[in-house]
């Protein structure tokens, strides 16, 4: 995968002929909200492991409940009939007022991909929290300390955000992830959304 420069309140990546092995289903996105004034962040990972311990948290699609029998990853699972052609992954947060999550969505898969994309799921209830300001409370574990309060107060935040090539290795039955590569950094403001 390669990242594409990020645009305004976008994310972008391409998949490569990297993504045609075997093992290969699709791409987890993960990020971390920062502060936009006061907080370092970072823009490479050796590991995948090292990227979960800098407390980044995976997208989610909204659509399956937390454990519900339908979830299975990856977040984006393109056609097995595309592993290993040239097509772009878009996660955008300029979405209308009346949805609060970022719309995931591709160009140039034989089936297009259109989802939506949730934070995390909440304790004892059955979906995800939404990226809308009224969703935050201190203390969460996708974002410091500093931009929680720069949400509070509606200012920007930075949102740094990272994607993994996803697979399954069958001899050994484990999950496989790629080297995280980072496919942008945007600042932007949380905005409140109705329910």
């Amino acid at each position: 995968m390669a990242a594409i420069a990020s645009g305004t309140d976008t994310f972008s990546f391409r998949a490569t002929i990297a993504n045609s092995e075997p093992e290969f289903l699709g791409f987890e996105v993960y990020y971390r909200i920062y502060a936009v004034s006061g907080d370092a962040y970072p823009t490479y990972f050796n590991t995948f492991d090292n990227m979960l311990a800098g407390s980044f948290q995976r997208l989610y699609d909204p659509k399956w409940a937390p454990g519900a029998p339908g979830f299975s990853r990856p977040l984006i699972a393109p056609d097995p009939v595309d592993h290993g052609a040239d097509y772009k992954i878009t996660i955008d947060f300029n979405v209308p007022q009346d949805l609060s999550y970022p719309q995931v969505s591709s160009l140039g898969l034989t089936l297009e991909i259109m989802i939506l994309a949730a934070r995390r799921a909440v304790a004892g209830v059955l979906e995800y929290k939404r990226l809308k300001k009224s969703a935050f409370g201190s203390g969460e574990a996708d974002m410091t300390a500093l931009a929680y309060t720069s949400i509070f107060n509606s200012e920007d935040v930075r949102i740094v955000m990272f994607a993994v090539s996803y697979g399954f290795d069958t001899s050994n039955f484990t999950q496989v992830y790629s080297l995280p590569v980072l496919i942008g950094i945007e600042d932007l403001t949380i905005r409140d959304f109705s329910d």
